[in-house]
């Protein structure tokens, strides 16, 4: 069976059984295994947002074809704005209607809108012994600080909670994709990801949050297909990595390490290029070192709780000091939210 018409019958039903039993049978499919992890890897993207819809039959259009002369071409950016266009014009009158449609547009569209997620496609891969898994995209949770309490003592880094958007931006070869903590690509900020690019920055991972002066309001544009508005957003970076350690799922460095290396991943291009170039899109999030075991500690972290009231933050991050990255929720970040 064609992928297109195996994607029209996996949106047929809801049911997690009847969808898993479709992918059994054609997962086995190279082709169908490598658009599958086109749409729905987190590490590939397009770089393009509006794919048009095909009103017409062409002659078709093989998946070597699509993959080598299109797909290919647009995640290593070797065509962008308006060749891109035209590019994806020109293969879109080549495909028949349903091909398109169906299959190849919702592939760049990375959203196969037919209810089937990575872990979907990894759990059947598993079940049917194929060696295929599709990248997962991962971020690290705090935990409940006061579910936890505890583990409020020693020495720990504590920062002020920002009530923005998580998110995760990676850099990788010169290219910077934003993305929110479920994986999904973030274009809505091309002013941040200008800015990022400017720093030529190593590969890395930046874990941030996309602040506004209206949180309801940054909410609404984050994802908008057409017209967002988010020029007043900025990002404030509260942890990196190597990107090699976050793709493993769990950091080397901990978090007094991790701090030193956003220093240095910025202290030479970032802090030049925000006073020659008034760049202000783009923040290192402040922290104060706290031993907690101390009176001098406790007296601290209270008037860090008091500040963060009066300020109209949302808590307080406490991260033990000898906490490690891990792409889960852990107690190596406590949250305490007011």
């Amino acid at each position: 069976m064609k992928p297109h018409k195996i994607i029209e019958e996996l949106g047929m039903q809801r049911d997690k059984i009847f969808k898993e039993q479709i992918l059994s049978n054609f997962l086995h499919d190279k082709e169908f295994q490598q658009g599958l992890e086109m749409a729905l890897s987190p590490f590939t993207t397009f770089g393009v947002a509006k794919i048009p819809i095909s009103k017409k039959d062409g002659f078709g259009l093989g998946f070597e074809q699509f993959s080598e002369d299109l797909a290919k071409k647009l995640i290593s950016r070797k065509v962008t704005g308006n060749k891109a266009r035209e590019l994806i014009q020109e293969h879109m009158e080549y495909a028949t209607k349903d091909e398109w449609n169906n299959w190849y547009r919702r592939i760049l569209r990375k959203d196969l809108r037919c209810g089937v997620s990575v872990k979907t496609v990894n759990n059947v891969a598993k079940k049917s012994d194929l060696d295929f898994q599709i990248a997962v995209f991962g971020c690290m949770l705090a935990q409940d600080a006061k579910k936890h309490l505890k583990k409020l003592v020693g020495k720990c880094l504590v920062e002020y909670k920002f009530d923005g958007v998580r998110v995760i931006t990676l850099v990788h070869d010169g290219k910077v994709t934003m993305y929110s903590r479920n994986g999904k690509v973030l274009t809505n900020f091309p002013h941040i990801t200008k800015a990022f690019n400017k720093m030529e920055l190593e590969d890395c991972m930046l874990d941030a949050e996309v602040m506004s002066e209206d949180f309801q309001s940054l909410m609404k544009q984050v994802t908008r297909k057409d017209d967002a508005k988010t020029e007043d957003a900025y990002l404030a970076i509260f942890d990196a990595l190597p990107l090699e350690e976050w793709e493993v799922g769990k950091g080397k460095l901990d978090i007094l390490h991790r701090k030193r290396y956003l220093d240095n991943l910025f202290s030479y291009s970032y802090l030049n290029l925000l006073h020659i170039n008034k760049i202000s899109c783009i923040e290192i999030v402040a922290f104060e070192f706290v031993d907690l075991d101390t009176e001098d500690g406790q007296a601290k972290f209270s008037e860090m709780n008091e500040e963060a009231l009066k300020k109209g933050y949302k808590g307080l991050m406490i991260k033990p000091i000898k906490g490690l990255y891990e792409n889960k929720r852990s107690s190596a970040w406590l949250s305490m939210i007011f």
